[in-house]
């Protein structure tokens, strides 16, 4: 498929910020979560947003097998460029937004992703997005009871039904709001605000 095709063209340097970008948008629109999912581009993020070196073995662990295996052949670090790694913290962000995005990002090691590429990020806007999408990754039955407020005792199974498309929507609601659109301009009079976040994206809502 066109989405699988552009999974490939992560490991091209020269193509890999329009493809991120396109990935981007895919991820901000709910309806290609499905295609997304099934291309699997996490594992081609994570080659140039994951500092192997810099992350110890007990945290290297945390990652899937097959995915530290390819790591350690072929080697990881965060890139330099900054526009890339603000379009690959909103495609987190987006695929947070649902039950199956999370399920994914959860099954490919992004929550250990997420902490290495933190502590080794200089831009606050991105920091800030990926702080924002960390909760989003604990385990799904905590997320709806925090969300939703429910207590921890198992409900009347009707009335967890019930719940669970208002715990969804919850969960959407705690993340930063964005729609698709071009790549942002840095905005150096917003840094350290959540609220400028995302300035320069077309279409946020503020």
């Amino acid at each position: 498929t066109t989405v699988t095709t552009l999974v490939g063209e992560l490991a091209d340097r020269a193509r890999r910020s329009d493809v991120v970008n396109c990935f981007r948008n895919l991820c901000l629109d709910v309806e290609c979560h499905s295609a997304v999912i099934a291309a699997n581009p996490i594992a081609g993020f994570a080659r140039f947003l994951y500092p192997w070196e810099k992350a110890d073995p007990q945290h290297r662990a945390e990652l899937p097998e097959a995915l530290a295996t390819a790591l350690a052949a072929e080697g990881a670090a965060l890139t330099g460029d900054a526009t890339i790694r603000h379009s690959a913290a909103i495609c987190i962000i987006g695929l947070c937004r649902t039950r199956e995005g999370r399920a994914c990002l959860r099954s490919q090691g992004a929550k250990e992703i997420l902490r290495a590429w933190q502590l080794e990020e200089t831009e606050e806007e991105i920091r800030n997005a990926l702080e924002a999408s960390v909760p989003a990754l604990q385990p799904e039955e905590e997320l709806e009871a925090q969300q939703a407020g429910q207590v921890t005792e198992p409900a009347h199974q009707a009335h967890q039904d019930q719940a669970k498309p208002t715990a969804e929507t919850a969960v959407a609601d705690a993340l930063p709001r964005v729609t698709p659109g071009p790549l942002p301009k840095p905005d150096k009079s917003a840094e350290g605000e959540m609220s400028g976040l995302f300035d320069g994206i077309e279409g946020v809502d503020s």
